[in-house]
């Protein structure tokens, strides 16, 4: 198996879901970090608890992925089953804070939460797209105790609600994406297994996948430690995903 020529998983549509949203400010309208600092903070509207009220971010779209990420926040009742993405990953404990725009306001994110934004704008492509995202440190009023405690308690129904569950795990370093494209493959193979009594079938495949470099088929180039290193990061340490 030539693990280095495999495909990228393109489970992620590629482009946006949904039309531009009139009212969103453009990219280009906004100047880069030095006039973020003086625009005003964003300020959360509250929800209406009683229609099951969510937050959802669109995101607008940037070729290079390079502008800072920009989009609005619309209220959503989930009655009305609303198109979007749930968004999992580690806020981080870097003190470091980067702003995006909200409604032609700077808000605050932490660096990991940041970096998700920018590889998920390039992913929507055209500003004319956009993506709708349910993200808990923005679409969640953190300094709100009673919005939160109640959002908390809706959290197994936006999740289960989303179009999916996108899983952050960091930029790609340490031979990530190799590691990514080595555990698709293997979970296909998995997947193309016959339902009923395949264990035996399913060990036989690891075993080849696995095997000694001098038995057939050579498996010397298995990403052992770039899957090693993929499992290792902080995503895999928080204790609701062990």
């Amino acid at each position: 198996m030539d693990w280095v020529s495999l495909p990228n998983p393109t489970h992620l549509p590629a482009g946006g879901w949904g039309n531009e949203p009139v009212d969103a400010p453009r990219i280009n309208d906004i100047q880069q970090t030095e006039a973020i600092d003086e625009l005003p903070s964003f300020r959360h509207h509250p929800l209406d608890p009683q229609k099951d009220e969510i937050r959802i971010l669109h995101l607008r779209g940037s070729p290079n992925g390079n502008d800072i990420p920009t989009g609005i926040i619309r209220h959503a009742s989930l009655d009305s089953k609303p198109h979007y993405i749930a968004l999992s990953y580690v806020w981080g404990t870097a003190p470091e804070l980067l702003p995006i725009l909200i409604n032609g306001c700077r808000f605050p994110v932490g660096l990991n939460l940041y970096s998700a934004l920018e590889h998920l704008q390039q992913r929507a492509g055209s500003p004319s797209h956009f993506i709708g995202i349910w993200i808990d440190a923005i679409c969640i009023n953190q300094q709100d105790n009673s919005e939160k405690s109640h959002q908390v308690q809706m959290m197994g129904s936006i999740y289960s609600s989303s179009q999916f569950t996108l899983s952050w795990l960091g930029p790609q370093a340490d031979g990530s994406d190799l590691a990514i494209r080595a555990l698709d493959y293997i979970g296909e193979q998995c997947l193309a297994l016959p339902d009923g009594p395949a264990v035996e079938e399913r060990c036989q495949l690891f075993a080849r996948i696995l095997s000694p470099p001098n038995q057939h088929p050579p498996a010397c180039s298995f990403p052992v430690n770039p899957i090693v290193a993929l499992l290792r990061r902080p995503y895999f340490r928080r204790i609701w995903i062990v």
